[in-house]
Protein backbone atom coordinates (compact mmCIF):
# COMPACT_ATOMS: atom_id res chain seq x y z
CA UNK A 1 0.00 0.00 0.00
CA UNK A 2 3.01 2.25 -0.11
CA UNK A 3 4.02 2.34 3.09
CA UNK A 4 6.90 0.46 4.09
CA UNK A 5 6.81 1.30 7.95
CA UNK A 6 5.25 3.63 10.45
CA UNK A 7 7.58 4.26 13.84
CA UNK A 8 5.40 6.19 16.14
CA UNK A 9 7.37 7.31 19.94
CA UNK A 10 5.41 9.88 22.38
CA UNK A 11 6.63 10.92 25.58
CA UNK A 12 4.53 13.14 28.15
CA UNK A 13 4.66 16.16 29.77
CA UNK A 14 1.51 17.03 31.17
CA UNK A 15 -0.38 14.34 33.51
CA UNK A 16 -1.74 12.81 31.80
CA UNK A 17 -0.18 13.47 28.51
CA UNK A 18 -2.48 15.50 26.28
CA UNK A 19 -1.20 14.12 22.56
CA UNK A 20 -2.95 11.22 20.41
CA UNK A 21 -1.53 9.31 17.53
CA UNK A 22 -3.82 7.45 15.21
CA UNK A 23 -2.79 5.38 12.00
CA UNK A 24 -5.26 3.76 9.22
CA UNK A 25 -5.57 2.72 6.01
CA UNK A 26 -8.96 3.77 4.23
CA UNK A 27 -10.07 1.13 1.17
CA UNK A 28 -11.43 3.37 -1.30
CA UNK A 29 -11.93 0.47 -4.28
CA UNK A 30 -10.76 -3.04 -4.79
CA UNK A 31 -7.46 -1.60 -6.51
CA UNK A 32 -7.09 1.90 -4.65
CA UNK A 33 -5.95 2.56 -0.52
CA UNK A 34 -5.20 5.45 1.50
CA UNK A 35 -2.92 5.18 3.94
CA UNK A 36 -3.46 7.95 6.71
CA UNK A 37 -1.26 8.99 9.84
CA UNK A 38 -1.87 11.71 12.47
CA UNK A 39 -1.14 13.55 15.38
CA UNK A 40 -2.96 15.25 17.81
CA UNK A 41 -2.04 17.83 19.87
CA UNK A 42 -4.28 18.52 22.63
CA UNK A 43 -4.68 20.97 25.46
CA UNK A 44 -6.92 21.77 28.71
CA UNK A 45 -7.51 18.13 28.64
CA UNK A 46 -6.77 14.29 26.67
CA UNK A 47 -10.24 13.54 25.85
CA UNK A 48 -10.33 15.85 22.65
CA UNK A 49 -7.11 14.61 20.97
CA UNK A 50 -8.27 10.74 21.88
CA UNK A 51 -11.77 11.01 20.46
CA UNK A 52 -10.03 12.81 17.30
CA UNK A 53 -7.93 10.05 17.02
CA UNK A 54 -10.47 7.65 16.89
CA UNK A 55 -13.40 9.50 14.68
CA UNK A 56 -11.55 12.09 12.35
CA UNK A 57 -10.40 9.11 10.31
CA UNK A 58 -13.43 7.94 10.06
CA UNK A 59 -15.10 11.48 8.74
CA UNK A 60 -11.96 11.76 6.36
CA UNK A 61 -12.87 8.69 4.76
CA UNK A 62 -16.28 9.06 4.57
CA UNK A 63 -16.29 11.83 2.67
CA UNK A 64 -13.06 11.43 0.40
CA UNK A 65 -14.25 7.95 -0.53
CA UNK A 66 -18.47 10.08 -1.31
CA UNK A 67 -15.44 12.28 -4.14
CA UNK A 68 -13.69 8.79 -5.53
CA UNK A 69 -17.14 6.89 -5.89
CA UNK A 70 -18.20 9.89 -7.52
CA UNK A 71 -15.07 10.01 -9.65
CA UNK A 72 -15.94 6.23 -10.67
CA UNK A 73 -19.38 6.37 -11.44
CA UNK A 74 -18.27 9.19 -13.99
CA UNK A 75 -15.67 7.48 -15.65
CA UNK A 76 -17.44 3.95 -16.12
CA UNK A 77 -19.12 4.32 -19.33
CA UNK A 78 -16.24 6.03 -20.85
CA UNK A 79 -13.26 3.96 -19.11
CA UNK A 80 -15.52 0.37 -20.21
CA UNK A 81 -16.02 1.95 -24.16
CA UNK A 82 -12.12 1.38 -23.54
CA UNK A 83 -11.91 -1.74 -22.24
CA UNK A 84 -10.65 -0.59 -18.72
CA UNK A 85 -11.81 -1.18 -15.64
CA UNK A 86 -12.68 2.08 -13.57
CA UNK A 87 -10.17 3.55 -11.83
CA UNK A 88 -11.29 6.61 -9.29
CA UNK A 89 -9.67 9.89 -10.28
CA UNK A 90 -11.07 12.70 -9.23
CA UNK A 91 -9.89 16.26 -9.10
CA UNK A 92 -7.48 17.18 -6.35
CA UNK A 93 -9.34 20.05 -5.57
CA UNK A 94 -12.26 18.42 -5.05
CA UNK A 95 -10.18 16.17 -2.50
CA UNK A 96 -8.68 18.37 -0.83
CA UNK A 97 -12.07 20.03 -0.10
CA UNK A 98 -13.26 16.99 1.25
CA UNK A 99 -10.73 16.77 3.74
CA UNK A 100 -11.82 20.75 4.44
CA UNK A 101 -15.12 19.76 5.00
CA UNK A 102 -14.63 16.48 7.39
CA UNK A 103 -12.64 18.67 9.80
CA UNK A 104 -15.25 21.52 9.96
CA UNK A 105 -17.96 19.48 10.36
CA UNK A 106 -16.31 17.25 12.83
CA UNK A 107 -15.38 20.60 14.36
CA UNK A 108 -19.12 22.07 14.58
CA UNK A 109 -20.22 18.87 16.19
CA UNK A 110 -17.82 19.76 19.15
CA UNK A 111 -18.25 22.80 19.39
CA UNK A 112 -21.78 24.13 18.17
CA UNK A 113 -23.69 20.99 18.20
CA UNK A 114 -22.95 20.34 21.82
CA UNK A 115 -23.89 23.53 23.17
CA UNK A 116 -27.13 24.04 21.10
CA UNK A 117 -28.18 20.38 22.72
CA UNK A 118 -27.29 21.24 26.20
CA UNK A 119 -28.92 24.77 26.68
CA UNK A 120 -32.43 22.98 24.72
CA UNK A 121 -32.24 20.24 27.49
CA UNK A 122 -32.64 20.26 31.10
CA UNK A 123 -28.89 18.41 31.83
CA UNK A 124 -27.60 17.88 35.04
CA UNK A 125 -24.19 19.67 35.76
CA UNK A 126 -22.25 15.98 34.85
CA UNK A 127 -24.49 15.62 31.66
CA UNK A 128 -23.62 18.62 30.13
CA UNK A 129 -20.02 18.55 30.91
CA UNK A 130 -20.04 15.25 29.18
CA UNK A 131 -21.34 17.20 26.35
CA UNK A 132 -19.32 19.67 26.51
CA UNK A 133 -15.86 18.25 27.35
CA UNK A 134 -14.55 18.78 23.71
CA UNK A 135 -16.01 21.88 23.53
CA UNK A 136 -14.10 23.16 26.19
CA UNK A 137 -10.91 21.49 25.37
CA UNK A 138 -9.00 22.03 22.47
CA UNK A 139 -6.37 19.98 20.08
CA UNK A 140 -4.13 20.36 17.08
CA UNK A 141 -4.30 18.18 14.15
CA UNK A 142 -1.64 17.55 11.12
CA UNK A 143 -3.08 14.43 9.04
CA UNK A 144 -1.24 13.04 5.83
CA UNK A 145 -2.72 10.93 3.46
CA UNK A 146 -0.70 9.00 0.72
CA UNK A 147 -1.89 7.91 -2.45
CA UNK A 148 0.01 4.93 -3.59
CA UNK A 149 -1.67 4.89 -7.47
CA UNK A 150 -0.58 8.64 -8.10
CA UNK A 151 2.29 8.73 -5.90
CA UNK A 152 1.11 11.84 -4.05
CA UNK A 153 1.18 13.00 0.03
CA UNK A 154 -1.48 14.96 1.14
CA UNK A 155 -0.79 17.16 4.24
CA UNK A 156 -3.98 18.78 6.08
CA UNK A 157 -2.94 21.13 9.31
CA UNK A 158 -5.10 22.40 11.49
CA UNK A 159 -2.72 24.43 14.51
CA UNK A 160 0.93 24.47 15.09
CA UNK A 161 1.81 20.49 14.67
CA UNK A 162 4.31 19.76 11.70
CA UNK A 163 5.11 18.07 8.51
CA UNK A 164 9.37 17.68 7.31
CA UNK A 165 9.65 15.87 4.33
CA UNK A 166 13.33 14.05 3.81
CA UNK A 167 14.94 12.38 0.86
CA UNK A 168 18.08 10.78 0.24
CA UNK A 169 20.06 12.24 -2.72
CA UNK A 170 23.47 12.28 -4.17
CA UNK A 171 25.78 14.96 -2.36
CA UNK A 172 27.29 18.11 -3.90
CA UNK A 173 30.49 17.83 -5.34
CA UNK A 174 32.95 18.60 -3.09
CA UNK A 175 34.11 22.70 -2.56
CA UNK A 176 37.39 23.72 -3.85
CA UNK A 177 39.47 25.31 -1.45
CA UNK A 178 38.56 28.59 -3.10
CA UNK A 179 34.97 28.12 -1.60
CA UNK A 180 33.71 27.85 1.73
CA UNK A 181 31.47 25.81 3.19
CA UNK A 182 28.75 28.34 3.14
CA UNK A 183 28.03 27.19 -0.65
CA UNK A 184 25.80 24.29 0.89
CA UNK A 185 22.29 24.75 1.08
CA UNK A 186 20.53 25.17 4.56
CA UNK A 187 18.16 22.43 3.93
CA UNK A 188 20.68 19.90 3.66
CA UNK A 189 22.02 17.47 6.43
CA UNK A 190 25.01 15.20 5.72
CA UNK A 191 24.83 11.43 6.49
CA UNK A 192 28.28 11.05 7.04
CA UNK A 193 29.54 13.84 9.32
CA UNK A 194 33.54 13.89 10.01
CA UNK A 195 35.61 14.71 12.89
CA UNK A 196 38.58 16.82 13.08
CA UNK A 197 41.91 14.86 13.93
CA UNK A 198 44.00 15.73 16.88
CA UNK A 199 46.93 18.07 15.44
CA UNK A 200 49.73 15.42 17.15
CA UNK A 201 47.96 12.10 14.50
CA UNK A 202 48.61 11.79 10.87
CA UNK A 203 45.88 14.00 9.03
CA UNK A 204 44.32 11.69 6.14
CA UNK A 205 42.33 13.78 3.78
CA UNK A 206 38.78 13.04 5.07
CA UNK A 207 36.99 10.82 2.33
CA UNK A 208 33.89 12.85 0.84
CA UNK A 209 30.59 11.74 1.57
CA UNK A 210 28.36 10.58 -1.40
CA UNK A 211 24.84 11.10 -0.57
CA UNK A 212 22.90 13.82 1.98
CA UNK A 213 19.41 13.83 3.16
CA UNK A 214 17.27 17.19 2.32
CA UNK A 215 14.20 18.44 4.25
CA UNK A 216 11.29 20.35 2.88
CA UNK A 217 8.71 21.00 5.36
CA UNK A 218 5.17 20.87 4.38
CA UNK A 219 3.47 22.75 6.38
CA UNK A 220 3.19 26.38 7.64
CA UNK A 221 2.84 26.62 11.40
CA UNK A 222 -0.79 28.06 12.23
CA UNK A 223 0.84 30.83 14.40
CA UNK A 224 0.85 34.33 15.31
CA UNK A 225 4.69 34.51 14.00
CA UNK A 226 2.91 33.97 10.42
CA UNK A 227 2.25 36.81 8.44
CA UNK A 228 -0.63 34.67 6.08
CA UNK A 229 -2.31 33.91 9.23
CA UNK A 230 -2.35 37.13 10.71
CA UNK A 231 -3.43 39.23 7.35
CA UNK A 232 -6.15 36.55 7.21
CA UNK A 233 -7.72 36.93 10.81
CA UNK A 234 -7.08 40.85 10.61
CA UNK A 235 -9.26 40.40 7.80
CA UNK A 236 -12.01 38.43 9.54
CA UNK A 237 -12.15 40.94 12.26
CA UNK A 238 -11.56 44.79 10.80
CA UNK A 239 -13.15 46.53 13.85
CA UNK A 240 -10.24 45.25 16.16
CA UNK A 241 -6.60 46.64 15.35
CA UNK A 242 -3.82 43.85 15.33
CA UNK A 243 -2.61 45.08 18.27
CA UNK A 244 -5.45 43.45 20.42
CA UNK A 245 -5.05 40.19 18.61
CA UNK A 246 -2.08 39.34 19.01
CA UNK A 247 0.18 40.04 21.69
CA UNK A 248 3.51 38.70 23.08
CA UNK A 249 3.46 36.10 20.48
CA UNK A 250 0.02 34.73 21.24
CA UNK A 251 -3.20 35.11 19.67
CA UNK A 252 -6.02 36.35 22.29
CA UNK A 253 -3.68 34.43 24.95
CA UNK A 254 -3.67 31.07 22.59
CA UNK A 255 -0.50 30.11 20.91
CA UNK A 256 -2.08 28.32 17.71
CA UNK A 257 -4.62 30.32 15.44
CA UNK A 258 -6.71 27.24 13.95
CA UNK A 259 -7.30 24.03 16.28
CA UNK A 260 -10.40 21.57 17.30
CA UNK A 261 -12.46 22.21 20.04
CA UNK A 262 -11.78 25.30 22.25
CA UNK A 263 -15.26 27.49 22.20
CA UNK A 264 -14.62 29.87 24.20
CA UNK A 265 -13.19 31.04 20.40
CA UNK A 266 -15.74 29.86 18.37
CA UNK A 267 -19.24 30.92 20.53
CA UNK A 268 -21.13 33.85 20.30
CA UNK A 269 -21.00 35.86 23.05
CA UNK A 270 -24.34 35.56 24.30
CA UNK A 271 -24.13 31.39 23.94
CA UNK A 272 -20.56 31.77 26.42
CA UNK A 273 -22.94 33.62 28.38
CA UNK A 274 -25.72 31.64 28.88
CA UNK A 275 -23.23 28.53 29.56
CA UNK A 276 -21.32 30.36 32.42
CA UNK A 277 -24.97 31.68 34.02
CA UNK A 278 -26.20 27.60 34.03
CA UNK A 279 -22.94 27.10 36.06
CA UNK A 280 -21.56 24.53 33.73
CA UNK A 281 -18.10 25.56 34.63
CA UNK A 282 -17.72 27.64 31.40
CA UNK A 283 -15.15 30.32 31.28
CA UNK A 284 -16.29 33.90 32.37
CA UNK A 285 -16.75 35.48 28.83
CA UNK A 286 -13.54 37.47 28.13
CA UNK A 287 -16.02 40.55 26.74
CA UNK A 288 -13.03 43.21 27.12
CA UNK A 289 -10.58 40.51 24.71
CA UNK A 290 -13.56 38.25 22.64
CA UNK A 291 -15.24 41.07 20.81
CA UNK A 292 -16.64 39.66 17.50
CA UNK A 293 -16.16 35.99 17.60
CA UNK A 294 -15.56 33.36 16.13
CA UNK A 295 -11.57 33.86 15.85
CA UNK A 296 -10.69 30.36 15.19
CA UNK A 297 -11.33 27.46 12.87
CA UNK A 298 -10.68 24.24 12.34
CA UNK A 299 -10.61 24.40 8.61
CA UNK A 300 -7.27 22.56 7.58
CA UNK A 301 -4.84 24.20 5.26
CA UNK A 302 -4.27 21.37 2.87
CA UNK A 303 -0.81 21.09 0.74
CA UNK A 304 -0.22 17.95 -1.86
CA UNK A 305 3.43 16.42 -2.11
CA UNK A 306 3.66 15.13 -5.57
CA UNK A 307 6.77 12.46 -7.26
CA UNK A 308 6.97 10.54 -3.50
CA UNK A 309 10.16 8.03 -4.36
CA UNK A 310 10.50 4.62 -2.89
CA UNK A 311 12.86 5.68 0.01
CA UNK A 312 11.59 8.79 1.15
CA UNK A 313 9.70 9.28 4.55
CA UNK A 314 7.93 12.12 6.30
CA UNK A 315 8.26 13.20 10.06
CA UNK A 316 5.47 14.55 12.07
CA UNK A 317 5.82 16.23 14.87
CA UNK A 318 3.49 18.09 17.65
CA UNK A 319 4.91 21.30 18.59
CA UNK A 320 7.11 20.01 21.37
CA UNK A 321 8.84 18.66 18.98
CA UNK A 322 9.94 21.25 17.22
CA UNK A 323 10.85 23.56 19.84
CA UNK A 324 13.68 21.06 20.58
CA UNK A 325 15.28 20.50 16.95
CA UNK A 326 15.19 21.94 13.82
CA UNK A 327 13.65 20.95 10.47
CA UNK A 328 17.39 20.19 9.10
CA UNK A 329 17.79 18.26 12.28
CA UNK A 330 15.32 15.64 12.44
CA UNK A 331 15.31 14.53 9.26
CA UNK A 332 19.43 14.10 9.74
CA UNK A 333 18.55 12.06 13.26
CA UNK A 334 16.50 10.06 10.80
CA UNK A 335 19.55 9.94 8.07
CA UNK A 336 21.49 9.09 11.11
CA UNK A 337 19.40 6.40 12.04
CA UNK A 338 19.18 4.54 8.67
CA UNK A 339 23.08 4.75 7.83
CA UNK A 340 23.73 3.49 11.60
CA UNK A 341 26.00 5.93 12.62
CA UNK A 342 25.83 8.80 14.84
CA UNK A 343 26.81 12.75 15.29
CA UNK A 344 29.20 12.46 18.30
CA UNK A 345 29.45 15.70 19.88
CA UNK A 346 25.65 15.97 19.97
CA UNK A 347 23.58 13.23 19.08
CA UNK A 348 23.46 9.96 20.05
CA UNK A 349 22.41 6.61 18.37
CA UNK A 350 21.20 4.05 21.01
CA UNK A 351 21.61 0.04 19.92
CA UNK A 352 17.93 -0.22 21.39
CA UNK A 353 16.69 2.24 19.67
CA UNK A 354 14.65 -0.20 16.54
CA UNK A 355 12.34 2.76 16.57
CA UNK A 356 13.50 5.58 14.77
CA UNK A 357 11.09 7.80 16.37
CA UNK A 358 12.32 7.16 19.81
CA UNK A 359 15.77 8.16 18.35
CA UNK A 360 14.41 11.32 17.38
CA UNK A 361 12.62 11.99 20.69
CA UNK A 362 15.85 10.89 22.73
CA UNK A 363 17.66 13.34 20.79
CA UNK A 364 15.28 16.05 21.23
CA UNK A 365 15.30 15.75 25.00
CA UNK A 366 19.03 16.38 25.13
CA UNK A 367 20.96 13.98 22.81
CA UNK A 368 24.26 12.54 24.16
CA UNK A 369 23.77 14.88 27.11
CA UNK A 370 22.23 11.79 29.37
CA UNK A 371 22.08 13.64 32.42
CA UNK A 372 20.24 16.30 31.14
CA UNK A 373 18.01 14.10 29.02
CA UNK A 374 17.44 11.81 32.31
CA UNK A 375 16.35 15.22 34.15
CA UNK A 376 14.08 16.71 31.21
CA UNK A 377 12.50 13.23 31.61
CA UNK A 378 11.80 12.89 35.08
CA UNK A 379 10.18 16.53 35.16
CA UNK A 380 6.37 16.11 35.28
CA UNK A 381 3.52 17.91 36.25
CA UNK A 382 3.43 21.85 35.93
CA UNK A 383 6.92 21.78 36.89
CA UNK A 384 7.71 19.98 33.93
CA UNK A 385 5.78 21.86 31.48
CA UNK A 386 7.72 24.90 32.24
CA UNK A 387 10.67 23.02 30.86
CA UNK A 388 9.31 20.86 28.26
CA UNK A 389 5.65 19.97 26.10
CA UNK A 390 3.97 16.53 25.41
CA UNK A 391 5.96 15.17 22.33
CA UNK A 392 5.10 12.76 19.86
CA UNK A 393 6.45 11.75 16.80
CA UNK A 394 5.79 9.68 13.80
CA UNK A 395 8.25 8.59 11.02
CA UNK A 396 6.44 7.14 7.64
CA UNK A 397 9.00 5.49 5.38
CA UNK A 398 7.48 5.02 1.76
CA UNK A 399 7.97 1.66 -0.38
Amino acid sequence: MGVRRRDMFRVGSNAPPEDAISASDLALSPTLTLSTTAIFDGHNGPRLAEFLAVGLPVVVRSLVQDVFEVGTHADIARRLRLGDLPDPTPPDEEVDAAIKQAFRGLDEVIVHESARLVLGLMLTRAEALEELYGAYAGSCAVMTLFNPKDRTLRVALTGDSRAVYGRRVPAPPAPSSSQTSSSQTSQTTTSKPTSTPSSTSPQPQTPAYTHIYRAERLTADQTPSNPTEVALISSQHPSEPPSALFKNGRFLGWGPTRAFGDGSMKWPVPIQRALYNLGFFGDRVREDEVKTPPYMTAEPVVTRREGVEKGDFVVLGSDGLWECLTDEEVVGLVGVWLEERGVKERFVLDPGDANVAAHVVRNALGGADADLREALCALEGGRGRRFRDDISVVVVFFD
